[in-house]
């Protein structure tokens, strides 16, 4: 297989992880999944997105072995906010084990599952440890002026051929 097989396919491994994760599936509340970056401008609903994408940093031996793995989570800022009337409530994100008092931040929560999921794995199929970046692990995402979020990045180095798929 070539090496954009391989990307390709290591953002599919991420989607698939993310879309069966109760937790994430939960604090996303039916939101959109995208195995590309997000475009610039304003989606056309209020909802919260997540986009996953590699970048492949070095080839050796015409064999890729370093990528970069960015995780893109935003939403319409009238849904950041989670709280006693949002969905999910911010009793049910502590109940998850999540940061919350009165409110939680609905992308604060989601970057901490992300995290969870990816942050020192060595167990995903095929994708050998992921760690988070050295540089810009964290940072802003704002597509638009009504939208909030943040973009993660972790580096994913060499191969393995093992795991239990779900990255915990």
């Amino acid at each position: 297989m070539s090496n954009l097989y391989y990307a390709a396919y290591y953002k599919r491994q991420i989607i698939r992880l993310l879309k069966e994760h109760p937790d994430f599936t939960a604090v996303m509340n039916q939101g959109q999944f995208s195995d590309c970056t997000p475009p610039d401008g304003i989606p056309s609903a209020e909802q919260t997105f997540a986009a996953v994408d590699v970048c492949i940093d070095a080839v050796r031996q015409n064999t890729c072995v370093d990528y970069s793995l960015y995780v893109y989570l935003y939403t319409n800022r009238n849904l950041a906010t989670l709280d006693g009337q949002s969905s999910p409530s911010a009793e049910a994100i502590r109940e998850m084990g999540y940061c919350a008092d009165e409110t939680a931040n609905r992308i604060d929560v989601l970057c901490d599952i992300v995290d969870r999921i990816l942050n020192g794995t060595d167990k995903l199929p095929g994708i050998g440890k992921t760690e988070p970046a050295p540089e810009e692990y964290v940072t802003n995402f704002c597509p638009a002026d009504c939208y909030y979020g943040k973009r993660l990045k972790y580096k994913i180095s060499n191969c393995n051929e093992e795991g239990d798929g779900y990255g915990t």
